[in-house]
C-alpha cells in the first residue's frame, strides 16, 4: 500500500484551475464587476492573464464575486484593485476605471488615512475599524463617508504577504440617520426642558424619574429626582393622593387628570410646605402590550387660583352690594307711596274741613253782627 502525502490546498486549487482546457470558472457569475473582469485586457496589469493568477488570488476573487457584501482584494506589490459589485457601490463614479488599478490611484484624496492601514497589512498586521470617517470626493463634490471593515493580509504557503483582502461595509447612511435621530432628540429635550410646562418621564410602577425639565425641578424646590422613585424624591407629598393616582394611571393604562388640584410642597428642604394649585395630566406610555412609564405634564395655576378667589369674593361682594341698593330703593318706593298716600289724605281731609270750615266762618260773621247790634241796644 502506497501512502500518500497529504494534499494541501494550494495543490487542490491548482489541479482545479490550472488543468488543461480550464476556463477561468472563478470568474463566473459577479455581476457587473463579474463581467468587468473578465472582459478587461490584463495584458498590460501587474497581474497579468488571470489564468495565470496564482491560486490565492483565484481563490479569493471567486469568493469576492459571490460575496453579499462589498468585498475589495489589493494585490501584489504594486497593490492593484479587485472588488465586487457591492463595493463598486462605495467607488460611486470613479467604478468601472478603479477596477485594476493602483490602490494609492484610486483613494487619492484620502491616502494619508488608507496608507497606514494597507501597509499593516502588507506587514502582516490586520486591521479592523467599526467606524472610520474619510472625506472622500468620489462623485465629484467633497462628501463625509463612515465605513467599517477588516484588512486581512493574504500569505502563500511560506507565510510571505501576497495581498490583501477587505470585507467592508459603508455606514454613511447610517450615520447620518443617527445624526439627525441625534439632532432631533437633543431639539426635543430643548424644548422639553424650555417648556413653560412642568413635565417629567416616569419609568416602571414604582414611578422613577428618567427625565424632568426645569419647570418641574421649580416647582419641587429644584430637587434633582433623577434616578429616585416619586416616594423617595417627594416625601412630603406623601399621603395628598398623588402617588395613588399615578399608580392608578400605570395599573390602568388610562389617563389621569387633575383640575386646580391643591398640593403642599415644601419649595426648600427646611421650608414650610406651600399651597400649590395644578392641573396635570398623568399619561401612560405603553408598548404594544404594556404600560412601561407615565408622562407628567401639568401646569401650576396658584396664581390663576388666587384670581379667581378674589373674583368670586369681589363677586360676592358685588352681590351683596346690589342687594342693599336693591333693598334701599324698595325702601324709597316705599316711602314714596306712603307720601302719596299721605298727600291724597290730606288733600280729602282738607276737602271735608273746607265743608265744615266754611259754615262756621259764616255763623261767625252772624254772631259778631248780632253782638254789634246787641252793644248799639
Amino acid at each position: 500500500m502506497v501512502v500518500r502525502p497529504p494534499v494541501g490546498i494550494t495543490e487542490i486549487i491548482r489541479r482545479r484551475f490550472m488543468t488543461p482546457g480550464y476556463t477561468m470558472k472563478f470568474l463566473e457569475g459577479g455581476g457587473d464587476c463579474g463581467r468587468l473582469l473578465r472582459s478587461l485586457d490584463w495584458s498590460e496589469s501587474p497581474l497579468g492573464d488571470p489564468a495565470g493568477w496564482p491560486p490565492e488570488l483565484r481563490t479569493l476573487a471567486g469568493v469576492m464575486l459571490e460575496a453579499g457584501q462589498g468585498i475589495l482584494i489589493v494585490w501584489g506589490p504594486e497593490q492593484i484593485t479587485l472588488y465586487n459589485d457591492k463595493y463598486a457601490e462605495m467607488l460611486g463614479a470613479r467604478h468601472p476605471r478603479a477596477m485594476g488599478r493602483r490602490f494609492c490611484d484610486v483613494w487619492y484624496e484620502i491616502w494619508d488615512q488608507v496608507e497606514p492601514i494597507i501597509s499593516a497589512a502588507y506587514e502582516g498586521r490586520a486591521t479592523q475599524m467599526d467606524d472610520i470617517g474619510f472625506e472622500m470626493l468620489r462623485n465629484g463634490y467633497p462628501e463625509e463617508t463612515h465605513f467599517s471593515f477588516s484588512y486581512t493580509p493574504v500569505r502563500d504557503e511560506q507565510g510571505s504577504v501576497l495581498g490583501m483582502f477587505c470585507a467592508c461595509n459603508e455606514l454613511t447612511q447610517r450615520v447620518n440617520a443617527e445624526r439627525e435621530v441625534l439632532a432631533q432628540a437633543t431639539r426635543l429635550e430643548s424644548l422639553f426642558d424650555a417648556s413653560p410646562s412642568f413635565m417629567a418621564v416616569l419609568s416602571g410602577p414604582e414611578h422613577r424619574f428618567t427625565l424632568v425639565n426645569a419647570s418641574y425641578r421649580a416647582l419641587i424646590g429644584h430637587r434633582d429626582p433623577l434616578g429616585m422613585t416619586v416616594r423617595e424624591a417627594l416625601p412630603d407629598v406623601e399621603g395628598q393622593g398623588f402617588f395613588e393616582m399615578l399608580d392608578q394611571a400605570y395599573a390602568t393604562g388610562r389617563a389621569v387628570v387633575g383640575s386646580a388640584a391643591e398640593l403642599l410642597i415644601r419649595p426648600a428642604p427646611e421650608a414650610e410646605p406651600e399651597r400649590r394649585f395644578l392641573n396635570f395630566i398623568y399619561q401612560p406610555l405603553q408598548t404594544e402590550d404594556q404600560v412601561i412609564g407615565i408622562l407628567v405634564v401639568g401646569t401650576d395655576v396658584t396664581d390663576q387660583q388666587a384670581i379667581a378667589l378674589q373674583l368670586e369674593k369681589d363677586n360676592a361682594e358685588l352681590a351683596r352690594r346690589a342687594e342693599e341698593t336693591e333693598e334701599r330703593l324698595r325702601q324709597a318706593q316705599k316711602m314714596e307711596a306712603v307720601g302719596q298716600l299721605t298727600g291724597g289724605i290730606a288733600h280729602d281731609f282738607n276737602n271735608m274741613l273746607q265743608g265744615i270750615v266754611m259754615p262756621l266762618q259764616l255763623i261767625r260773621k252772624r254772631l259778631e253782627r248780632h253782638h254789634d247790634a246787641l252793644e248799639h241796644v
